[in-house]
């Protein structure tokens, strides 16, 4: 029976516990052995941490978390579960473990105090209360048992405070006692009154302060003679500088005392500064602002035009002043300018006289110039000028009209003779400009005159509705502007020219039908004139209705100049490969511009006919079959697709016996002779069933010539060889894998996969799918059910296709080669977007789009086309993989569309676009915005209330009324965010996305979209 285990003793080392950690140690004894014991350990109060020190854990390491009496309990279970448990008490002390010295360091004066302070942690981290401290110090002073250090010689002193076996230091500097500052003597000057010194250097220094922190003054005894804002100290180190500006006209001697201190103690010096007296000092005033008047204006008196009359200096009052006046234009005047004594301008201006001059004005004293003295003002310039007024153009001779009054007739005017001397008579320039409109009366005395509003040229072609009217020109001559008003105009008028007689020649097509093939380019369409007229008439031309697209007519009006009766216009046909039906296109005049008037036929009719021929071939010249493999197909192409059926008639040949049934020693069953490639149809296909026999023979041949096409014409091959291997032969044949043409890739739209087997003969077994099974030929089904391959396959998505080679024995079993695998991708033009359009600040400065689409390579092109016409091209370059950038340079006014087309290489092509306004982006009504560095934007926001753009680029918000709009460029490129804001509420919000234009275009041919 199982005895519980014993526990004899229970320790704890060292006790009582001074530091964190203690051992603990349970003797234990069982009667099975003490190898098998565990001994567990519990504390109250909890919080110890119990780390093994042997296997067990009869021994382990106490982690207290505070000082105190801990009840530490040792429970030991033997390998039968039986326990025992004993407990001893740890007293934990808390003992120092750091002190902390305050202040830490300290710079005193000798024979000042300072009190220290210390604190004691424990080894727990908390604050020993009342701890017991020993101070001490090293030198420099002495410190006592409170902690009061007193300094004593200067030097640097250690503090130190203990406390057990734990101390802390602090570090006291003592500095020696303080001395008065030093000041360099300066020496006695002189200096004329109202004039500088100049710097006066005063050198300071300080055994104990720096330089910088002494503090300089300076006093006169006299501060009438240097009054205090005359007295200037600059500096800040140990040379300072003074500089002395005593006023203008006291004149003497006077002490200056400059002093300097350290806070405490000072030093100071003094000199004698000798004022000397000023020379005459020149008078000052201020002028007052230009005059302007007009012509012919009355005399001038400006009261107190001149102002701040003073004499040059203080010893300068009472001196007697006289303004000195001199005109650069003295012709303006019949009394020359003036002023007063007491600043009083006055002038007279002469009649008729304009222009402006310049006026010099200087004042004088009688103060005289000795010892230097000035006596007169620097001069003070201002202008008088005299505006001319505007005097209408006069006429010398009246204005005269020629020309023939007859309808068709060209008639002239000339603008007669005039002169505009009462504006340029003192040298002004004056610009006549001229315009001519003319009128139709009913009679020679001008009864019924009434302007015609489209007739403002000097010359008029007379028209069927002037016949028998009266027409004459009338002259407005305006000069532009020498004086006021702006602009004088005056206004004369021809005589009468008529009364009007004739009627206006007509203008028609030659023809008023045009029968031409495509293949007939360019046409010549004639228009004609019915008689000759002695001005231009143009006339427009262009298709009514929807037109072809074969046709294009040039986009430019007719004009006959003058003496011509025809024109030819060359209209471009394009010559297309499709076929398809007849079609009419019409052409229509408009209305002349010039002497004429639409005759018949206004209207021609083009018919054109199409001249693409089907032609009809076989789509491969060779194939192979198995004997008894079955119905094989040879495929008939037809190219262009025809509009109606075509019969092809064809012929058989080769070594093959070809019946109608089954008999013996036929190899193929085949009736008929022709077959029919149905209207719209690309292919037809003639079925020939492949016979099998027992006998081991040589390979045979069956060859189908093309003899005839009803409804097209014979291409090329025209002979098609279908070999027929005997299953002997097949036995022996090595099978390779397939090849597919094209090999994979991806391609733009729907595409045709062709799949040859190696040897030609064999068969191709394939499956097809995301991810096919591999093939089992045989057909059948299930997983790996093969489908044979019959023609090129049509690939109108993304798939993968595996296929094998395989020959067919005379057991039926198949003999497979390896497999080949050919994955192909068809990327829909659907799958193109155009996005990011951001407007451009003007037409030269590009706007950025993005073009995102499948993950391939793609040759990719972009124009902008306003009204069907190119107004630019973009550069297309690499941003990401899924992403290209264009810069397009957009109209600044009209609206365009940006066209982008791209191709993938094998001859696939997909065109996409999207019209573009030069208008306002709405904030938040795109979610992301992409734009080159540089880009400007015009933002809106949605809503009718006045709103705030914060562009998302730092400063202040931009501000817009209802409705209106803001403009915003970005410099950098980054990411930003873009709110529009109406009473501080968001109500939009876009990412704008600013693309780096370091990419050098030139570089980029194609890019992965």
């Amino acid at each position: 029976m199982n005895a519980a285990p014993a526990i004899t003793a229970t320790t704890v080392a060292p006790l009582p516990v001074t530091g964190a950690s203690a051992t603990v140690t349970a003797v234990v004894h069982d009667d099975a052995g003490d190898e098998g014991l565990t001994c567990v350990w519990t504390s109250v109060p909890g919080g110890v941490v119990f780390a093994p020190l042997q296997a067990g854990a009869r021994s382990v390491t106490a982690t207290f978390p505070a000082g105190g009496t801990y009840a530490i309990t040792g429970t030991v279970t033997d390998g039968d579960g039986a326990t025992a448990s004993a407990t001893v008490d740890a007293v934990v002390v808390p003992s120092p473990a750091s002190v902390l010295v305050s202040p830490a360091s300290i710079v005193l004066a000798t024979g000042a105090s300072q009190p220290f302070t210390a604190a004691v942690g424990d080894q727990f981290g908390e604050e020993v209360p009342a701890p017991s401290i020993a101070w001490s110090v090293d030198q420099a002073g002495s410190i006592a048992a409170d902690g009061v250090f007193t300094a004593g010689a200067a030097g640097v002193a250690t503090v130190t405070a203990t406390s057990g076996a734990v101390v802390g230091t602090a570090t006291v500097t003592v500095s020696p006692a303080n001395t008065a500052p030093t000041l360099g003597a300066i020496a006695d000057r002189s200096v004329t009154a109202g004039t500088s010194t100049g710097a006066i250097t005063i050198e300071i220094g300080d055994a104990q302060s720096a330089a910088s922190e002494l503090v300089v003054t300076v006093q006169a005894s006299d501060a009438t003679l240097l009054p205090a804002s005359g007295l200037v100290l600059a500096g800040t180190g140990a040379v300072r500088t003074l500089t002395i500006l005593p006023p203008s006209g006291p004149a003497g001697a006077a002490t200056i005392t400059v002093s300097v201190s350290d806070g405490t103690l000072s030093a100071s010096i003094a000199f004698v500064l000798t004022v000397l007296p000023a020379p005459n000092q020149a008078p000052s005033f201020v002028k007052a602002s230009d005059i302007d008047l007009g012509e012919d204006a009355a005399p001038v008196v400006r009261t107190g035009w001149a102002t701040q009359i003073v004499p040059g200096g203080a010893g300068d009052v009472g001196q007697r002043l006289q303004f000195q006046v001199v005109a650069s234009v003295p012709a303006l005047f019949a009394e020359p300018p003036r002023i007063a004594p007491d600043g009083t301008l006055s002038f007279t201006p002469a009649p008729d006289a304009y222009g402006t001059t310049a006026v010099t004005v200087r004042l004088q004293d009688d103060g005289g110039t000795d010892d230097g003295g000035l006596d007169t003002s620097g001069p003070q310039v201002f202008t008088i000028t005299i505006a001319p007024a505007n005097d209408a153009p006069v006429m010398v001779s009246a204005p005269r009209a020629t020309g023939e009054a007859r309808i068709g007739a060209t008639l002239s005017s000339d603008r007669g003779v005039w002169s505009d001397a009462a504006d340029t008579g003192w040298g002004g320039a004056s610009t006549l400009a001229y315009a001519i409109r003319w009128q139709r009366a009913d009679g020679a005395d001008g009864h019924g005159a009434n302007d015609l509003a489209a007739a403002t040229q000097e010359r008029y072609v007379v028209t069927g509705a002037d016949a028998g009217a009266f027409l004459r020109a009338l002259v407005t001559v305006s000069d532009d502007g020498v004086g006021e008003p702006a602009s004088r105009s005056a206004v004369a008028a021809s005589p009468w020219l008529g009364p009007v007689v004739g009627d206006l020649p007509t203008v028609a097509f030659a023809s008023p039908t045009i029968a031409i093939r495509e293949a007939d380019a360019p046409v010549a369409i004639i228009v004609r004139l019915s008689q000759a007229v002695p001005s231009t008439v143009v006339v427009p031309v262009a298709i009514a209705g929807a037109g072809d697209a074969r046709f294009v007519l040039p986009d430019q009006d007719v004009t006959f100049e003058p003496g011509e009766v025809s024109k030819t216009i060359s209209a471009a046909v394009h010559d297309d490969a499709v076929c398809q039906a007849a079609a009419t296109v019409i052409i229509a005049l408009g209305e002349p511009r010039g002497p004429a008037r639409i005759g018949s036929p206004a209207t021609s009719v083009i018919a054109i006919s199409d001249d693409d021929v089907p032609r009809v071939a076989f789509v491969e010249a060779l194939s192979s079959v198995t004997e008894g493999s079955g119905v094989h197909a040879v495929r008939i192409a037809v190219d262009p697709v025809g509009i109606a059926p075509i019969t092809v008639t064809y012929a058989l040949s080769g070594t093959a016996t070809v019946a109608t049934a089954v008999g013996p020693g036929v190899d193929v069953v085949h009736a008929g002779s022709t077959c029919v490639i149905t209207a719209g149809a690309a292919q037809a296909e003639v079925l020939f069933t492949v016979e099998a026999d027992d006998a081991a023979e040589d390979d045979e041949s069956l060859r189908i010539d093309l003899v005839a096409a009803d409804g097209g014409e014979i291409g090329s091959p025209a002979a098609h060889e279908v070999s027929i291997v005997d299953p002997a032969t097949i036995a022996a044949a090595d099978v390779a894998a397939p090849v597919f043409d094209p090999p994979g890739g991806v391609s733009l739209g729907a595409r045709s996969v062709t799949i040859r087997p190696v040897p030609a003969y064999a068969d191709v077994w394939y499956t097809i799918g995301i991810d096919p099974a591999y093939p089992v030929p045989g057909g059948g089904s299930g997983p790996g059910a093969a489908v044979r391959a019959t023609g090129p396959l049509t690939i109108s998505g993304s798939t993968t296709i595996r296929a094998v080679s395989a020959l067919r024995g005379s057991d039926g079993t198949y003999r497979a080669g390896p497999v080949r695998t050919a994955s192909y991708s068809v990327v829909s033009p659907d799958s193109f977007t155009l996005t990011g359009v951001g407007s451009g600040s003007s037409a030269t400065s590009p706007a950025s789009l993005g073009i995102v689409g499948p993950a391939s390579s793609f040759d990719v092109s972009v124009q902008v086309l306003v009204d069907g016409r190119v107004h630019g091209s973009g550069t297309v370059r690499r941003v990401g993989t899924n992403r290209l950038e264009v810069d397009v340079p957009l109209p600044t006014s009209e609206g365009a569309t940006v066209a982008c087309t791209v191709r993938d290489g094998n001859g696939g092509e997909a065109r996409f676009s999207r019209p573009l306004a030069w208008g306002v982006t709405e904030v938040g009504s795109v979610a992301t915005l992409h734009l080159r560095r540089g880009d400007h934007v015009r933002f809106g926001a949605p809503g009718s209330a006045p709103f705030e753009i914060d562009a998302g680029i730092g400063g202040n918000r931009l501000l817009a009324a209802a409705g209106g709009s803001v403009v915003v460029g970005y410099p950098r490129a980054g990411i930003y965010t873009c709110r529009a804001l109406v009473g501080g509420a968001i109500v939009g919000e876009s990412t704008v996305i600013v693309y780096d234009t370091g990419i050098d275009p030139t570089e980029v041919v194609a890019a992965e979209i």
